[in-house]
């Protein structure tokens, strides 16, 4: 689709009017890392289409929720996406495709995937704020976010109190949301 590049706050607006350019345009921007970042979570590529058509028609409907303030329009995609994700791998449909598939269909799946997150987030900008988290941080921001681990799975992985975990996850969002708004 051809469009003028609008800034974000001419998106939103057009968002925020329920005018169909909107979700074009957001589409376009952010599809194909929204869905990188979703098949990292789901593992598998039908599911994760099923979770990106989700993602935008919650960002459609919940258009009235996103607050500039408190982020950018892309980072509360992300939560949308993500969120989305996770409740999709804790469905019945997810956990009975996993018993049922073969394992090997399983791992090529991880390992043909052409969607890198740490290649596909350059074109915001996120990479090089990610790059200024100290890396205890930058593990656990893989583990919730972009692999879509709960708190509790991750502290476990990490050998972390649970309070700990939070605390540096909130600490990472934090510094992120400010280098963001910021830029």
């Amino acid at each position: 689709m051809k469009h003028r590049n609008l800034s974000e706050k001419e998106i939103v607006l057009l968002l925020s009017q329920k005018n169909v350019k909107a979700i074009e345009i957001i589409y376009d921007k952010y599809s194909e890392v929204l869905f990188g970042v979703i098949l990292q979570i789901v593992r598998d590529k039908r599911m994760a289409e099923e979770v990106l058509q989700t993602t935008f028609l919650k960002a459609w409907i919940n258009s009235h929720k996103y607050n500039p303030s408190k982020g950018k329009l892309f980072t509360w995609l992300l939560n949308i996406a993500r969120n989305a994700s996770i409740d999709k791998r804790r469905s019945r449909d997810y956990i009975y495709s996993k018993k049922t598939s073969p394992l090997e269909e399983h791992f090529r799946q991880m390992d043909n995937s052409q969607h890198s997150v740490h290649l596909k987030t350059d074109f915001i900008d996120l990479a090089k704020f990610y790059a200024k988290l100290d890396p205890s941080e930058k593990k656990i921001i893989e583990l919730v976010y972009f692999k879509g681990f709960t708190h509790t799975e991750a502290a476990k992985k990490l050998k972390l109190p649970l309070g700990t975990l939070k605390t540096k996850l909130r600490k990472a969002i934090h510094s992120l949301r400010k280098w963001m708004l910021i830029f």
